[in-house]
């Protein structure tokens, strides 16, 4: 007998949660990579305020929690994460979020800061809390337009 396990749920809960977040708030595509997800659970198209595209895509990697975040926390991803996400032609975000208080944070892959190695991987950090929170998305240099 198969088993929708609770840490899929968790997973799913998460990804659909930034995808409504996004598309509520910014007004912006959301797409679900439902097909073949090797490490990359959605992408996220840029608009203007008239809602034209700018052509710009983030790729966008979600982690989701039931436990309350504190104001430091940091994820574990693999070394072949790591690599993947970073090898990507277009930027790819790392979010992780609080399902139970419908926090979302989000770090830059690609930019490295706060990314440190460890023995069977590496730790990103999200150190500033407040100033990752998703709300201020809107104002990332050179992943997204001019707000």
């Amino acid at each position: 007998m198969k088993f929708y396990t609770e840490g899929g749920a968790t997973g799913d809960s998460g990804v659909f949660y930034l995808g409504h977040w996004v598309t509520r708030h910014f007004g912006w595509p959301f797409r679900i990579q439902s097909m073949a997800d090797i490490g990359i659970d959605a992408e996220i198209e840029i608009c203007e305020d008239d809602n034209r595209s700018t052509s710009i895509i983030v790729k966008a990697q979600v982690k989701s929690t039931q436990n309350a975040l504190t104001e430091d926390f940091s994820v574990y991803v693999s070394k072949e994460h790591l690599a993947y996400w970073t090898n990507m032609p277009l930027p790819v975000m790392l979010f992780k979020i609080d399902i139970v208080t419908k926090n979302i944070f989000y770090k830059i892959v690609s930019s490295y800061d706060d990314i440190y190695p460890t023995e069977k991987g590496y730790r990103i950090n999200f150190a500033e809390y407040s100033g990752n929170h998703l709300t201020h998305l809107i104002r990332i240099p050179g992943i997204v337009c001019p707000g």
